[in-house]
């Protein structure tokens, strides 16, 4: 059990200002007493379960914390108590400074359960993340000035004594909840760094690509080893992409460039028999499935030029990202079938001659 920390700065400087510490000292027990009782009669409104501690699994739960939480930083601002830094949040992440625009108290539900449960692994994408060590301290801290702060409320009787260890107490968790905001969020940002790696590695195989295309030209740049190496690549990464995010699919990672190669083989002979006037023995239906091969991965294409510019709105998990995924499902539906009747020589053929017979 994590043990209470000293509280050694002098009463005085819990307040803003000397004002605020003058006029608390001076009038405690009846300018403030109403603010004090306000936010002992918000916390009555949480939800306890039987051994007393504070649900937040329920939508009732959640709600009555928020609100107290809400209360918590109103009461601190009413009674002009100091406030810990956050300069921190200028160095979040696009996303976090969007739910931390300024460094006032904001104190966060998610915050708080991630004190209060104290896991040290967050699971995403399927991989295990550790959290660092001074993380975990941290939410120790927070819980036990939160534990602390919620025995006096809940056995609040408005003495100028409990006004004071009251006080004390707001200042004291206020001080533990930025140091862990700040080290948790840290870890959230260093974590959900890695999947959006993923997404960005695919992204430079593809401008890559585009700028190889650009300068070449679409019909001479096949023949350049760079681009031939560089579609691999991609198509690597995509296939990567599809085994971690593609949650509706399969999932699968073996679904190599040679099948969009062989998609192209198979439409460029069936063009050239069509054009000529012959019978190249393949179908329109197996064009149509090679079609939609290069579909499929000119779709992928366009989706990561896309997103380069937003990044930062791609979700770490990265299943939740229904753009990603419907392109991914398509792509894995249509490059399996090749994989199956086109890159398969024998059941092609098979094909071809099942095809001829019904024409004779």
């Amino acid at each position: 059990m994590c043990m209470c920390p000293s509280f050694s700065a002098s009463s005085a400087m819990m307040w803003k200002t000397s004002a605020d510490y003058d006029a608390f000292a001076k009038f405690g027990s009846a300018r403030y007493l109403s603010t004090f009782s306000l936010l002992a009669s918000n916390y009555q409104q949480l939800h306890l379960h039987e051994d007393g501690s504070v649900d937040t699994e329920s939508e009732l739960g959640r709600s009555a914390v928020e609100a107290f939480l809400e209360s918590l930083a109103e009461t601190a601002e009413a009674l002009g108590l100091r406030s810990a830094n956050r300069a921190h949040r200028a160095n979040f992440s696009i996303n976090y400074r969007a739910i931390f625009p300024d460094e006032s108290r904001n104190y966060k539900f998610d915050v708080l359960v991630a004190s209060l449960e104290q896991h040290s692994e967050i699971w995403v994408n399927g991989d295990k993340f550790e959290l660092d060590a001074e993380t975990l301290t941290s939410a120790q801290t927070v819980a036990w000035w939160w534990t602390e702060l919620c025995m006096s409320l809940s056995s609040w009787n408005s003495s100028d004594s409990q006004q004071v260890a009251l006080a004390m107490k707001l200042v004291s968790l206020d001080t533990a909840w930025a140091a862990f905001e700040y080290s948790y969020i840290s870890d959230l940002i260093n974590i959900e760094t890695r999947p959006r790696q993923l997404v960005l590695t695919a992204i430079n195989e593809e401008q890559k690509l585009t700028n190889l295309e650009t300068m070449y030209g679409h019909q001479a740049v096949s023949l350049i080893p760079e681009y031939i190496g560089t579609q691999r690549s991609l198509v690597q990464s995509i296939s990567h992409l599809n085994s971690v995010a593609n949650n509706l699919g399969k999932g699968r990672d073996d679904l190599s460039v040679e099948i969009l190669w062989d998609a192209m083989k198979t439409m460029q002979i069936y063009d050239a028999s069509e054009k000529k006037g012959c019978r190249s023995g393949l179908g329109p239906a197996m064009r149509n499935l090679c079609i939609d091969v290069t579909d499929s991965f000119l779709a992928m294409r366009r989706y990561l030029r896309e997103v380069s510019t937003r990044l930062h709105h791609v979700d770490p998990q990265l299943c939740n990202n229904a753009g990603l995924v419907d392109r991914l499902v398509d792509w894995e539906k249509s490059w399996e079938l090749c994989k199956i009747y086109v890159q398969d020589k024998n059941i092609l053929i098979g094909i071809c001659a099942f095809a001829e017979s019904i024409r004779l």
